[in-house]
C-alpha cells in the first residue's frame, strides 16, 4: 500500500476541511481525512505521512490528542501547527504572552485569570461589566457578559465550580464589529470584519455578518487600523507562539484604538471566503504541500 503524503486529522468533515482537501485534490498530492477515533497509538512507521494538518475536536481528550501530535514529531512528520505552538494558543496563555512581548505594540483589555472569588469580584466591581471567557473554546462558545448586580456571588461562584480557573477580561464598546485576519507563514493573506448588532460576540456562529473590510469605509475607518495592526503583528506572534498559521482577532475601539482579542491556531475561514470570495483554502493547501518531502 502507497504512503499517503499528507493527514488531515479532525473531529468531523467541517467546512474548512472539505475546503482544504478539495484544494489539495487539485494540487494533485495524495492526502487522507483522518477522525481522531481512526487514530492508534502507537503508530505504524511505515505509513506516517510526511506533513499533518489537524483541527481541534473537543470530544476527543485533549491529552489524546497531544499524544498523537508529539509522537508524530517525534517520527519526523511536519506538524501543523505543532503541539508547542498549540499551547502558546489558549486564551491564558495569549495575555500572558502579550504581556512579555506585545505590550508596548497593541493594547489588549485589561485581564485577570484566577481561582480566587475575592480577586474576581473585586475585578467586576472595578469594570461593572466584563467578558468570561473558558480558557480553552472557540466559536464564542461559553463567553458572556457578567455585570455587577445582586446575582453576580451566584453567577462567579457557578463558573468557578463548572471551569475550575476563570478569565475576566474589560468590556470594551466597540462599534459592533471585530476584525479577523488569517496569517499563514508569517503574513497576513486575508482579512474581514465580522459585523454582529444583535450580540456582543462576533463570530460567525454566533449570527455576526461577514463583510469585506471596504464595505465598511463610509461610517468606518477603524477597520483599516485593524488590518494595519494584523500587518504589523502577524510575523512577531509567528515567532514568540511557533504558529505556521493562524486566526488572529482585532477590535476597534470606540475612540479609535485597536485592541488585540485573540489568536486561533484552529481558526475558520468559512465566513472569510464567503464574504470576499478569496480562496483561503488554497493559500492553505499550498502551504501544506510545501513540506511534502
Amino acid at each position: 500500500m502507497a504512503r499517503v503524503r499528507i493527514w488531515i486529522i479532525c473531529g468531523r468533515k467541517t467546512y474548512e476541511v472539505e475546503r482544504v482537501s478539495e484544494e489539495l485534490g487539485k494540487l494533485g498530492v495524495s492526502h487522507e481525512v483522518l477522525r481522531w477515533d481512526e487514530i492508534s497509538l502507537p503508530l505504524d512507521p511505515q505509513f506516517t505521512p510526511d506533513v499533518v494538518w489537524h483541527r481541534y475536536e473537543p470530544s476527543v481528550p485533549l491529552i489524546f490528542q497531544f499524544c498523537v501530535l508529539e509522537e508524530l514529531e517525534r517520527a519526523g512528520v511536519h506538524v501543523i501547527n505543532s503541539k508547542g505552538a498549540v499551547e502558546n494558543s489558549d486564551k491564558a496563555s495569549i495575555y500572558l504572552l502579550w504581556q512579555r512581548h506585545l505590550r508596548e505594540i497593541v493594547e489588549m483589555p485589561e485581564t485577570i485569570i484566577t481561582r480566587d472569588m475575592g480577586r474576581a469580584l473585586d475585578f467586576v466591581k472595578r469594570h461593572g461589566v466584563v467578558v468570561f471567557k473558558p480558557l480553552a473554546s472557540g466559536g464564542g462558545v461559553g463567553v458572556r457578559l457578567l455585570k455587577w448586580d445582586e446575582d453576580i456571588i451566584s453567577r462567579i461562584s457557578y463558573l468557578l465550580d463548572k471551569y475550575g480557573c476563570i478569565l475576566l477580561q474589560k468590556f470594551i464598546p466597540n462599534p459592533n464589529y471585530d476584525v479577523r485576519s488569517v496569517i499563514i507563514d508569517g503574513r497576513v493573506v486575508a482579512s474581514f470584519a465580522r459585523y454582529n448588532d444583535k450580540d456582543f460576540r462576533h463570530n460567525i456562529h454566533r449570527g455576526a455578518r461577514g463583510l469585506r473590510i471596504e464595505e465598511l469605509k463610509a461610517w468606518s475607518e477603524s477597520a483599516y487600523r485593524c488590518v494595519e495592526m494584523a500587518e504589523v503583528l502577524a510575523s512577531k506572534i509567528s515567532e514568540i507562539t511557533g504558529l505556521e498559521m493562524y486566526g488572529l482577532d482585532l477590535l476597534p475601539g470606540l475612540d479609535g484604538s485597536v485592541y488585540l482579542l485573540e489568536w486561533n491556531a484552529f481558526f475558520g475561514f468559512e465566513g472569510l471566503e464567503k464574504a470576499t470570495g478569496f480562496n483561503v483554502a488554497g493559500e492553505v493547501a499550498r502551504y501544506i504541500v510545501k513540506f511534502v518531502k
